[in-house]
C-alpha cells in the first residue's frame, strides 16, 4: 500500500525550527540531524548557550522523516529521554519540549503540519481493523511530553501507547531506577512497564555525562547484553545512549562540536564571541567556625554583587551559591540593604517555583526587554539549580568557587545571547573563594581546589583579609572566559580533572543481576542493590518527598492518619505539590532540630554530604507516610526510609515561598487544588483549603450551599449534581476570586487562572456533594491532549482488582476483542515480527478467561447471590463506581472470592493445554500471567484458598479445569524457568516491551469502557 504522507526532507529542518522556536538552527544542529538520519548519533560537546536542548528537535524531526518507512525498517527511536544529573528536573528542557509539543498540536505553519501528520501516522497509522474505533484517535496529539518524577502519583503509566512519539525529561535517579526495573516511587506491578518504555525503542540523551559515569558504563554494558539476544524484539531500534557535555570531552569518543560555520552564523557567532571578564577574589579572613564562615562568605558575595551592580548599564546581577543556606543568607542580606532580590533554590514545590519565575522572567529571562532597563538593578540569587535549568541572562555575575564544569554553566547565564558584547559593553564576573569554607570543601572536594589553582595560573587572585577590603578591591580583569575564551584556555587541559567529582562504578556488573532485577513480583529476598550501578562509589544521598495539606490535622497518631487518608481520598497527591529533600534534613526537622536542619549544607547538585552531629532537640513532629494505594501510617524521626512520600499538616511549617526552610514556622499554603493531573482537576470546597487561597471563594461556596439547602436539595441526600450546576458554581467562584486583589505571583492568581481555564471549555465538570462537610469539584478534560509537560500520571495501578470495576458493564468477549485489537495495532505499528504480533494478540484474547470463575462474576455484580447464575454472559468490567475504596472489599467478601487469588492464575490454567499446541506457547503463557504485573516470576501464594471447577469458551472451544488441577498454577512453579528462557530469547527489556504492549492495551480499553 502506498502511504500518502506529506513530503519531508532534511532541507525542511531549518524552516521547522524557525516555525517552532522563532530562530533558524545553528550549523552544528544541522550536522547532528544528518548523522541522526543515518543512526550515527555522536557524543555532543557544545558550549552552554548554544542550544544543546535542540537535540529534542533533531530526534523528533528524524522520527517524522522516517514515518513513511515500514515500521520494522525505521531506526529513529519513538521515545527520546533527556536526562540531567540534578535532583530537580530542569524546567528549561521541559519548556523547550512542551513548546515543540504545542506547536505540533496546533500545526499552523505548513512544515509543522507536515511533521505533525507524519508523527500521527506513527502513532495512529493504518493497521488492524480490529482496533476499536474509539481508540484510533487520529486527531490526537502527535507528540507527548512528560516530566519524569518520583512519588505515588507516578503510578501505572505515563504514556498511553508504546507507539506514541514522546519526549521525557527526568533525572539520573528516576531514569536509571526505572531502566533497572526498580523505579523509585513506582509500584512493583508497574516496574516492568517503566523499564520497557525506558529500555526499548528509546534515545537516551545524558547531559553532562561525566557526572554520571557509573550510569553511562552500566547502560553501555546492559545494551551490549541486550544486543546479543537471539530474537530481539526491535532489532533496528534498540536503545541508543547519547552523551553531552559543555566542558568535558567524553573519553573514547570523537564528539560533535561547533565549527567555523557556527562562528560565521549571525546568532551562534554572537553567542560564541561573548566576552566575559573574570576576576578572582580570595578571602583569607573571617571566622573559622563552619556556619559563621559560611555567613561571612554570604555577606562577601552580597557586597560583591552590589559592587558589580554599580558598574553602569547593569540591569540584572546573578549570584550563584553552592548551598541553599548560603543562597538564603545572600538573599536576606540584599533585602536588608533595600535591594530588589529574587531567590531560586532547588528544593521547592513546582507551583511555588513557577510563582517565583513569574517575578524573575520579566527581569532576568532570556527574552527580557533590555531597552527598558529598571531604575535600579535586580538581583537574582540562586543555587546550582540554574546551571542547566532556567534560561536566565545576567549582566553581571558573582559566584562561589566551584569546579570548572559548574563555573562554565554559571558563566553561561552571563550575557547568554552575546548582546552586551555586541554593543561594546563590558561584562564582568567575580569568582569568590573563602579559605574557611572551600579549603576542605565537603560538596565538591578536590575538583574545586584544582579549578581554583588552574584559574590562578591564568589571572592572579585579589587577596582579601576582611570583608571591608571588598568595598575597594579592583574588579578589572583581562581573563575572558566566554565560550570561545573558555575553549581557548582549556585546549590541552584535562577538563575532566577540573570537573565536579565523578564517582567510580564497581568494576564488574554480573549479568546474573539482570535476571534478578527483572524479578519484580515478588522481589528476590537478596535483591542486588542498584545504587552502585547508578552512582558508583558516591556517598548515598537518600531523599524523601514531602507535601503539606491544610486538611491533615490531629494531635494523636490515629487522628493524623485518618485525616490524611480522607485528604488523599478527596484529592490524591500530585507531584507539583511535593518537595524532594534529603532524608536527614527532614529527620532532623521532625526531631525538633530545626537549627541543624537549616544549617546543614544543602546543595542542589547530587554531591555527597554527611549530617553534622545532632543538635539539642526541640519540639518533635509527626508525618504521615503514604504507600501504595494511598495507605497511610504515622512516622516520627528515626523512622524515615529512602524514597518515602510524606504528608505533613500545613500548620507544621517547614516551607516558605521559595522552598524547603526548616526555620519557617508560618503555616504552609496547601496547593493541591491548583494541580492538574491526568485524572484532571479536583478542588476541595471547604474553608481549610479553599479559604486560604481565596476567602471570597470560600464564602461564595458557603452561600451557594445555603441556597441549595434552602430549596430542600440537602447535600447529604444528593451524591452529585449535573454539569450545568457545576459550571454555574465555577463561574460564581471565579467571579469571587477576581473580586479580590491577587498579584500575578500569588496562589490566588493561580486559582483564578485555573477557574478561567475550567470555564473556557474542554472540561467535563462534576460537583460531588459527598456525605459530610467536604464536597469536591471535579473536572476532567473532554478533548485535546490528555496531558502536558507538567501533568502526572495518577491513574490507579492495574495491579489490583479495582480495575475490573467501572465505568460501565462490559462483557468479557467484548473486552477481550477490544484489547486484542488494540494490542495487535500497537505491535504492528511498532514493527514487531509477525509471530510476535500473533502471540500478543492471542494472549490479549485469552488474558481474562480466568474471570469465568463464578465467584469472580458474583463479585463483579456486587456480591449478590442472585445476580449471577451459570449460563449468564460473562462480564469483564462491573460498572460499579470504584471511587469508594471499600466497595471491592464488600463485593469480594459477599461473593466469596478469596483474598489474594489472581484471576490471571486461573486464566493461565485454562489456556495451558491450548498453549502446549503452539510454538509460541511459552510467550503466550507469560503474557497472560503477567498482564497485571504479577508472576514475575511467581504469583503470591494466598492462604486457605478454595478452588472450584472452571470452564470458559473461546473460539468455539471449551477451556476447562477441575479444581484439583488448579493447585499447581498458584504460585505456578513452572513460571521461573519460563521467565528465564524468554529473557534469554528476547532480552530483559524486549520481553518487558511485549508485556507492556498488552498491559497498556488492557488499561486503555478499560478506561474507554470497552
Amino acid at each position: 500500500m502506498t502511504l500518502e504522507l506529506p513530503p519531508l526532507s532534511a532541507e525542511d529542518f531549518a524552516a521547522f525550527v524557525q516555525a517552532v522556536h522563532g530562530h533558524s538552527p545553528f550549523p552544528w544542529q544541522e550536522d547532528l540531524l544528518e548523522q541522526a538520519l543515518h543512526d550515527q548519533w555522536p557524543s555532543i560537546r557544545v558550549p552552554t548557550g548554544l542550544g544543546k536542548t535542540s537535540v529534542v528537535d533533531v530526534a523528533v524531526f528524524a522520527l517524522a522523516m522516517q514515518a513513511d518507512l515500514p515500521p520494522d525498517e525505521r531506526t529513529a527511536r519513538t521515545r527520546t529521554f533527556v536526562i540531567i544529573d540534578r535532583r530537580v528536573v530542569v524546567d528549561d528542557v521541559t519548556a523547550h519540549a512542551e513548546r515543540l509539543r504545542s506547536a505540533l498540536a496546533g500545526g499552523r505553519e505548513d512544515v509543522v503540519r507536515r511533521v505533525a501528520a507524519r508523527l500521527r501516522h506513527i502513532a495512529f497509522g493504518p493497521t488492524s481493523a480490529a482496533e476499536p474505533d474509539a481508540l484510533r484517535a487520529p486527531g490526537s496529539a502527535p507528540l507527548t511530553v512528560t516530566r519524569m518524577r518520583g512519588g505515588t502519583t507516578w503510578a501505572a503509566r505515563w504514556i498511553d501507547r508504546p507507539e506514541q512519539p514522546a519526549v521525557i525529561v527526568g533525572t539520573v535517579d528516576q531514569l536509571a531506577s526505572r531502566f533497572l526495573f526498580r523505579g523509585y516511587g513506582v509500584s512493583r506491578g508497574s516496574r516492568p512497564i517503566d523499564a520497557a518504555l525506558v529500555g526499548s525503542d528509546s534515545l537516551i540523551v545524558l547531559d553532562e555525562a561525566h557526572l554520571a559515569r557509573p550510569l553511562r558504563e552500566t547502560i553501555d554494558e546492559l545494551l551490549a547484553f541486550e544486543r546479543s539476544v537471539p530474537i530481539p524484539v526491535l532489532p533496528r531500534r534498540q536503545p541508543r545512549l547519547v552523551v553531552m557535555s559543555a566542558t568535558v570531552e567524553p573519553k573514547g569518543t570523537t564528539p560533535l562540536d561547533v565549527s567555523e560555520r557556527d562562528l560565521a552564523h549571525p546568532e551562534a557567532g554572537k553567542r560564541l564571541r561573548a566576552c566575559k571578564l573574570v576576576k578572582l577574589w580570595s578571602f583569607r579572613g573571617g571566622p573559622r567556625e563552619s556556619r559563621e564562615a559560611r555567613r561571612a562568605l554570604a555577606r562577601l558575595l552580597a557586597l560583591a554583587a552590589e559592587r558589580l551592580a554599580g558598574e553602569g548599564e547593569v540591569a540584572v546581577v546573578g549570584v550563584v551559591c553552592n548551598t541553599v543556606e548560603t543562597a538564603r543568607t545572600v538573599h536576606e542580606t540584599l533585602l536588608e540593604a533595600g535591594k530588589e532580590t529574587q531567590l531560586l533554590i532547588g528544593p521547592s514545590r513546582e507551583i511555588d517555583r513557577e510563582l517565583v519565575m513569574r517575578r524573575v522572567r520579566p527581569a532576568a529571562g532570556i527574552q527580557r526587554a533590555r531597552e527598558c532597563a529598571p531604575a535600579s538593578p535586580i538581583f537574582v540569587v540562586a543555587t546550582q539549580t540554574i546551571e542547566v535549568g532556567v534560561n536566565l541572562d545576567f549582566d553581571a555575575l558573582v559566584t562561589e568557587a566551584a569546579p570548572l564544569d559548574s563555573l562554565a554553566q554559571r558563566l553561561g547565564r552571563l550575557d547568554r545571547l552575546g548582546e552586551r558584547t555586541a554593543k561594546g559593553l563590558t561584562t564582568r564576573a567575580l569568582v569568590v573563594r573563602s579559605d574557611a569554607v572551600h579549603a576542605e570543601d565537603r560538596l565538591y572536594g578536590e575538583p574545586l581546589a584544582r579549578t581554583w589553582s588552574w584559574l590562578a595560573q591564568l589571572v592572579e587572585p585579589e587577596e582579601l583579609s576582611s570583608i571591608r577590603e571588598a568595598t575597594t578591591a579592583p574588579l578589572d580583569s583581562e581573563l575572558d572566559l566566554g565560550p570561545e575564551g573558555l575553549r581557548r584556555h582549556t585546549r590541552g587541559v584535562d577538563a575532566e580533572s577540573l570537573a565536579a567529582p565523578s564517582p567510580r562504578r564497581v568494576t564488574v556488573l554480573p549479568l546474573e543481576h539482570v535476571s534478578e532485577w527483572t524479578q519484580t513480583s515478588p522481589t528476590p529476598l537478596l535483591d542486588p542493590d542498584i545504587e552502585p550501578f547508578i552512582r558508583g562509589d558516591e556517598p548515598v544521598r537518600p531523599t524523601v518527598l514531602v507535601a503539606w495539606r491544610a486538611d491533615v490535622l490531629g494531635d494523636s497518631k490515629s487522628e493524623l492518619v485518618e485525616s490524611a487518608r480522607l485528604s488523599l481520598a478527596r484529592r490524591p497527591l500530585a507531584s507539583q505539590e511535593q518537595v524532594e529533600c534529603p532524608l536527614w534534613h527532614v529527620d532532623a526537622w521532625l526531631a525538633g532540630r530545626r537549627e541543624q536542619a537549616a544549617s546543614e549544607p544543602l546543595p542542589d547538585a547530587p554531591v555527597g554530604t554527611e549530617p553534622e552531629a545532632p543538635a539539642e532537640s526541640g519540639q518533635s513532629r509527626r508525618a504521615v507516610r503514604v504507600g501504595e494505594g494511598d495507605s497511610c501510617e504515622a512516622v516520627e524521626a528515626g523512622q524515615l526510609r529512602p524514597g518515602d512520600v510524606l504528608v505533613l499538616p500545613a500548620a507544621a511549617g517547614g516551607l516558605d515561598r521559595f522552598g524547603w526552610n526548616p526555620l519557617a514556622e508560618a503555616p504552609v499554603i496547601d496547593v493541591a487544588d491548583l494541580c492538574e493531573t491526568r485524572a484532571g482537576v479536583v478542588i476541595r470546597l471547604d474553608p481549610d483549603t479553599l479559604g486560604e487561597l481565596s476567602p471570597a471563594a470560600a464564602a461564595t461556596f458557603e452561600a451557594w450551599k445555603s441556597e441549595v439547602e434552602a430549596v430542600d436539595l440537602l447535600v447529604n441526600r444528593i451524591p452529585q449534581m449535573g454539569r450545568q450546576a457545576a459550571r454555574a458554581l465555577v463561574s460564581r467562584l471565579r467571579d469571587a476570586v477576581r473580586s479580590e486583589s491577587h498579584p500575578q505571583d500569588t496562589h490566588g492568581a493561580l486559582l483564578a487562572e485555573r477557574l478561567d481555564d475550567l470555564l473556557a471549555g474542554g472540561w467535563e465538570l462534576e460537583l460531588v456533594l459527598r456525605p459530610g462537610p467536604t464536597p469536591i469539584l471535579r473536572a476532567r478534560r473532554s478533548r485535546g491532549p490528555k496531558s502536558a509537560a507538567d501533568v502526572d500520571a495518577d491513574h490507579r495501578s492495574d495491579a489490583d482488582e479495582t480495575t475490573s470495576l467501572g465505568p460501565r458493564r462490559v462483557l468479557l468477549a467484548e473486552h477481550s476483542r477490544a484489547v486484542a485489537g488494540r494490542a495487535r495495532a500497537a505491535a504492528e505499528r511498532l514493527g514487531l515480527a509477525k509471530d510476535l504480533v500473533e502471540a500478543i494478540a492471542l494472549a490479549a484474547e485469552l488474558h481474562d478467561v480466568g474471570k469465568a470463575d463464578p465467584r469472580f462474576q458474583l463479585m463483579l455484580r456486587g456480591g449478590d447471590d442472585l445476580a449471577y447464575v451459570e449460563g449468564d454472559s460473562l462480564l469483564a468490567k462491573s460498572g460499579i463506581d470504584a471511587s469508594d475504596r471499600g466497595i471491592l472489599a464488600r463485593a469480594r467478601r459477599d461473593a466469596g472470592w478469596p483474598a489474594g487469588l489472581r484471576h490471571e492464575a486461573l486464566s493461565l490454567a485454562l489456556i495451558d493445554s491450548l498453549c502446549e499446541e503452539r510454538k509460541d506457547g511459552d510467550l503466550v503463557r507469560h503474557l497472560v500471567a503477567t498482564h497485571h504485573g504479577y508472576c514475575r516470576p511467581l504469583f503470591d501464594v494466598p492462604e486457605g484458598v478454595e478452588l472450584v471447577d472452571l470452564e470458559a469458551q473461546w473460539d468455539g472451544r471449551t477451556l476447562a479445569r477441575d479444581s484439583e488441577s488448579l493447585d499447581s498454577y498458584v504460585p505456578d512453579w513452572s513460571a521461573p524457568g519460563r521467565h528465564r528462557l524468554l529473557l534469554e530469547r528476547h532480552g530483559a527489556w524486549g520481553l518487558a516491551l511485549l508485556e507492556t504492549i498488552l498491559r497498556l492495551a488492557d488499561m486503555t480499553c478499560s478506561e474507554a469502557g470497552t
